[in-house]
């Protein structure tokens, strides 16, 4: 199992429930978190070895010591039919750590779960813990952070622009799209015409979760923040007329747009992907944010396709498309792809879908 020889492991027993306590407190500590263990041993007990909820192993130096622990649980794919496991805590002691201790619980892991024909390994890891994400890195697990700094003038203009623009595209925000000429009117008075173009800047406006330098709500803002870096790192692609922010009705303006947050079309010569961008944002001062939760369980449904939620975002996107401003033969070439994906079986689908978790945060601590 090990390249190292004096590396082993075991699985936790009931007279293990100090240690992993021990262990969940130092893991606790290292992420800041002190307070928020509210883990006894006859929790652990119970959910640990009278209900069978998550296993824990240990591993074990050449004198015999636990030095680290991973503690991990079942999941399920419904894609896949499978189960899959889960990683929920990996830690190592501070001195043994770059001892290979971490690499082979990671290791041991993905051997567990090929022994069980379980479908895939799955984790998750602190946005700030850069040591953490670079392990899991050499480990082939691609983790990326981008930073943002508003105090460069040429960067902020460039972001702040293409917001701008995007705003301007979206119909629903510009009164234009609302000129009475269009509707026939006779009344065109000048002082009529400055009295409707205001009301109608007040019903276009969200009242709630508005920033002032957009009008517009605080998550279009954040989703296509994400769509820029998606179409400036990733080479996605992004058309105006399948954007469902770009082309909200009136009566929509103060509602959370459904669905996927940010569908899209990834095209490299003869390949092409749907894209699925989840995006959340959040200003707290808390490590991990309460937001990490709910954009995994977001990706999740997404991976799943829980009640067809990708198979229709596919659909709107066939839909959405049809008009826009691409060449004949590109187009052709996503409405095959996109009308294979629904009529396809699950694993087809599955194969064909780059997923993208987008986290925003303002802290100074990251």
């Amino acid at each position: 199992m090990s390249a190292n020889p004096e590396i082993s492991y075991r699985f936790a027993a009931r007279n293990d429930i100090p240690l992993i306590l021990k262990f969940i407190k130092d893991l606790a500590h290292y992420e800041h978190l002190d307070n928020e263990v509210t883990a006894t041993p006859e929790l652990l007990e119970e959910w640990l070895f009278n209900r069978n909820t998550a296993e824990v192993i240990f591993a074990i130096d050449k004198t015999g010591n636990e030095v680290g622990f991973a503690l991990f649980f079942y999941n399920f794919s419904t894609f896949l039919g499978k189960g899959g496991i889960y990683l929920e805590d990996l830690f190592v002691l501070p001195e043994y750590r770059s001892q290979g201790f971490g690499k082979f619980l990671l290791r041991t892991l993905a051997k567990i779960a090929t022994e069980r024909k379980c479908g895939r390994l799955d984790l998750s890891c602190l946005d700030w813990n850069t040591p953490a994400i670079n392990f899991y890195k050499k480990n082939g697990l691609k983790v990326n952070l981008f930073e943002f700094d508003i105090e460069d003038e040429a960067k902020f203009s460039n972001l702040k622009e293409y917001l701008i623009n995007k705003v301007k595209r979206s119909g629903v925000h510009n009164i234009e799209e609302y000129n009475l000429t269009y509707y026939g009117s006779k009344n065109l008075n000048p002082a009529f015409v400055a009295k409707f173009n205001e009301q109608v800047a007040q019903i276009n406006i969200p009242k709630r979760a508005v920033i002032p330098q957009f009008d517009v709500r605080r998550e279009r803002v954040t989703e296509w923040m994400a769509q820029h870096l998606l179409e400036q790192v990733y080479g996605c692609t992004f058309y105006d007329e399948a954007d469902k922010r770009l082309n909200l009705k009136t009566i929509e303006i103060d509602k959370h747009t459904d669905g996927i947050d940010v569908p899209g079309i990834w095209v490299d010569h003869d390949r092409i992907r749907f894209v699925i961008c989840e995006v959340k944002a959040s200003q707290e001062k808390r490590i991990p944010c309460s937001s990490v939760q709910d954009l995994q369980d977001d990706i999740q449904k997404s991976i799943d396709n829980a009640d067809n939620r990708v198979s229709r975002e596919i659909l709107q996107y066939m839909h959405g498309i049809r008009n826009s401003k691409v060449s004949d033969d590109m187009l052709e070439r996503i409405i095959d792809f996109l009308a294979r994906l629904i009529a396809g079986e699950k694993k087809d689908l599955a194969e064909n879908l780059m997923f993208f978790p987008v986290l925003l945060r303002n802290n100074e601590k990251i």
